[in-house]
Order: structure tokens, then sequence, then C-alpha cells
């Protein structure tokens, strides 16, 4: 499949068939949040465009829906304009600490004084071609102290995110419009988990089910990933967010963390009464997809994988020295790759850190694949997988070669015929994050600074790609949860 929109495409690799996922196109239905469950609305192109006859006297912005949760592609239109005169479209909201983010794109409408976002690119503005969600996803801050590049941060997930749009031309506004952007669907839940050694929360669909159960990891940020299972619990889900390391009671960091406490984890989730104890999956970026692989390959009750730019490969710890493992089992670490760093390569870091330059590391990672029976002893057996596999990565990936990484997975899976469907997504000009499509929350910079703030990491990765990348394997991975866990249609 090829997107003639982003830069580069898509190139799909399948090695066995997981479905159509083409037939369920991001934004072609639309979650309802306004009753609190699914509500599916098909619209034709037809009934989602106004006829030149129709156009209203005065400057309007419409939003189609106005109230959406925050995976839904809205439909934007300006009707009533001055015909064949430049209109600019912005868009600004603020996050809960108050930084202000902002976009626009420049219109030319034509001689009805017409424009549909979705089917017309812009003149020029923050995004380049025609995108109902450009606005959206290309919004950068326009506030804020430092020059570290800037995260929007949502604490509140019961208060959705406005966006406001106004248009103007020749410096004078004409008409202004808001859309609501929600976290959870109405009658989701949430409860904070801190009983038998756990810690994270537990999000609840409105239902009670029993819903396949999803456990939500984190990568070496160590943040508990709430937003994500929010939006997975309103799409049916019971879905438990774990921090792994960084809180009371756990590892400081990321290094030997037990794999008995997920074990526990998946156990305690199965013993929910909303939860259907066959259909469990686990779901994790980075190395938080390192370790969604190394828990089906552990644990015989996760039935579907989901792993966004994974290693293949168990790594050591972080921040910790070379030989110091991120993953115990009962006690016991477990064999990883150990990589001494040259003095060339210290010095390179350590100009990075004064420097505040973006520090690519995936020319080190690539580095340890030189050492083959190294590599062999850390390989995470996937094949032992008993369901489903979902690989995602991004090829400008510079944080470390996940694409690499991903096909190498498909390729031990085919060679041990894994009984299972297992895909790998792979995007051209997408860098190492991939996430939820048209959610500002959700699209990291190109750049991002560690926890410590010491080092600057660079992920790779332009904007645009990484919007589609979002979009599209969003859809694909709703798909893949859908038909891995058995859920109704």
């Amino acid at each position: 499949m090829w997107c003639e929109d982003c830069e580069g495409g898509l190139l799909l690799v399948e090695k066995h068939p997981l479905g159509d996922a083409s037939k369920i196109a991001v934004g072609r239905t639309d979650l309802s949040v306004t009753e609190g469950r699914k509500e599916r609305v098909s619209r034709s192109d037809e009934e989602s465009s106004m006829n030149a006859d129709q156009t209203p006297s005065l400057p309007r912005i419409t939003i189609t829906p106005e109230r959406a949760l925050l995976d839904e592609r809205v439909h934007l239109t300006l009707s009533g304009f001055p015909a064949n005169i430049e209109v600019t479209l912005q868009a600004s909201t603020q996050d809960d600490e108050g930084k202000e983010w902002r976009s626009q794109a420049t219109f030319l409408p034509g001689e009805h004084g017409f424009v549909d976002v979705s089917s017309q690119p812009p003149l020029r503005g923050s995004y380049r071609t025609a995108d109902p969600m450009g606005l959206f996803w290309s919004m950068t801050v326009t506030s804020g102290k430092g020059k570290q590049p800037a995260s929007f941060v949502k604490t509140d997930l019961a208060v959705p995110t406005t966006i406001t749009l106004r248009a103007q031309t020749n410096a004078r506004m004409l008409a202004t419009a808001q859309a609501e952007r929600h976290h959870r669907a109405n009658g989701v839940t949430e409860l904070l988990v801190g009983e038998h050694g756990l810690i994270g929360k537990l999000f609840l669909p409105a239902d009670p089910g029993p819903h396949p159960g999803l456990l939500v990891l984190s990568g070496s940020d160590g943040t508990v990933r709430e937003r994500g299972a929010a939006l997975l619990a309103s799409h049916g889900y019971v879905a438990l967010a774990l921090a792994y390391f960084g809180a009371v009671g756990l590892p400081k960091r990321l290094a030997r963390v037990s794999l008995d406490y997920f074990q526990h984890g998946i156990h305690w989730l199965q013993q929910r009464p909303e939860v259907a104890r066959d259909q469990i999956g686990v779901i994790g970026p980075s190395r938080g997809g390192e370790l969604a692989l190394l828990l089906g390959a552990m644990f015989q009750e996760i039935r579907a994988v989901v792993a966004s730019a994974p290693s293949g490969l168990m790594h050591g710890g972080v921040g910790t020295a070379p030989w110091v493992p991120a993953w115990i089992y009962q006690g016991k670490p477990l064999p990883h790759i150990v990589y001494k760093p040259t003095v060339s390569e210290l010095v390179e870091v350590l100009s990075a850190m004064i420097r505040r330059t973006p520090f690519v590391g995936r020319p080190l990672y690539l580095k340890e694949l030189d050492d083959q029976q190294a590599m062999e002893r850390a390989t995470i057996p996937v094949e032992k997988i008993q369901g489903s596999l979902l690989l995602i990565s991004g090829e400008e990936d510079e944080l470390w070669p996940s694409t690499l990484y991903a096909e190498r997975l498909m390729e031990r899976l085919s060679h041990h015929h894994h009984p299972f469907p297992y895909k790998h997504l792979r995007y051209k000009g997408a860098g190492h994050l991939i996430g939820i499509p048209y959610s500002f929350p959700y699209l990291p910079p190109a750049i991002a600074p560690l926890p410590n703030g010491l080092l600057v990491l660079a992920f790779g990765g332009s904007p645009q790609a990484s919007a589609y990348a979002d979009a599209d394997s969003w859809t694909q991975t709703l798909v893949f949860l859908e038909e891995s866990l058995n859920r109704p249609n």
C-alpha cells in the first residue's frame, strides 16, 4: 500500500494475513462520545461536501463532529468567504501547563467562497498536503521556557482539550469555531491500582463486559501510559497501564526489572470480573515493545502482542553499567547484549551533552549486531508466543534500528513456521515514536530529552510521515486486536 500524501509513502510487509485492515479507514467511522458508546456513522463524500448553491452568505467554519474522541477524524470546511481571496485558518489550544500550541494553513476559496480542508491542499502553512487533520497534528508550542523540545502535557483525562479555530482574511477575523477532543469516551472509568505490589491505573469500558484485557506498557521514559489505556478502554478493552520502574516499591530505573511482576499483573487482570480471562494482550513502544515481546514469549496467557519500534534483542539496563541486565525472572538475570562503547563513542556522547545537540543512537546499536553469538543469546524467542504479533516501525528511526530488528523477527517467525498471524508495518519517513493519530499529545518532537535532562535523543522522522504512520498503524492496531482477541463485531 502506498500513501501519496506522505513523504515516501507506506511500505507494508505482511508474511501471514491478518484480514483486510484497509476496509476500516480511519475517519470514515465516527466513535461517538456523546452517549458513552460506540456509534458508527458512515459518511459519503457527497454527504460531507456542500453544494455551491447552499453556500451561506456569512463566513463560517464547520467542524463535524464538534465533539470527538482523540483518535477520530473530523470534517472541516470553510464557507461564505470572499471568493479568490486568501484565507488563513489558525488552530490553537493550551495544555495543562499553560503552554500555547498553534498551527495554521492558508487556502484560496473558489468562486463560491468554499474550502474543503480534507481535499484542498493549503497554499502554505504548518503542513503541506490536503489533510482534514493537518491543523491538529502539525501544532507546535509557541510559549514555554527553555530551548528543550516541548511535549503536550495532559494531566486530567476527564477534561477534553478544546481547539479554537480562527479564520481571517487580510488580517481581519471573519469566523471562529471550537472542537472538543475527548481523551476517553463517556462511561469509561479509571481505578488507581496499588494492591498486591502492582502500581498503575486500570481503565474500564462503559459496559460490564467481559472484555479482552490489555497490559499497556511504557518505554524507557517510565511513565504510566494513561492516555493510551483510556483510549483503548473507549474501544472496548480493559486496559491496565502499569508502571514498572521509577515508583515506590519498584526499581529506581529500568534495570533488574522482574518479569514476575508482570506475570502477577496478568493473573490479577484475568481475575477481574470485567475481563475475559482467555483474551489477554500486551502493547508497548520501544523498550516497552521489547518487553511486550518478551512477556509474550514467557507467558502463554498472552494471545496478542503489539510492539512499536521494538527490539527483538534483550538490552541492558538504562543508566547503569553495561553488564547490568534490564530484565530478571525468578531472581535470575536474563541474557542481554553487553556493548562497551569505545573512547571515541564516549567522547561523542559527552560532546552531545555539553552542546545540547541531538544524539543519534542508531549507529551504536548497529555495532551490537556484529557479535553473532552474543546476539543469538540475547534474541527473544518470539516463536514461543502463543498468539498473534503486530510489529510497527519507522524507517527513519534514529534512536535504534527498529525496522531491521522487526524484519529479523519476521524472518525468525517464518523460519519457525509460527502458527499464528504476524505482520510488520514499516513506514517510510517515520521515526522512532509512532502513536495515537490526530493527537498533539502523542506527536513527539523529532528530538526529546532524557528524564535526567542531560542528553537529548534524536528520534528521527518527519512530522508529516509520522502523522500518516500514526493514523494508519492505529487503525490496523485496532483491527489486529479485534481479530486476535476474538472480539465480536
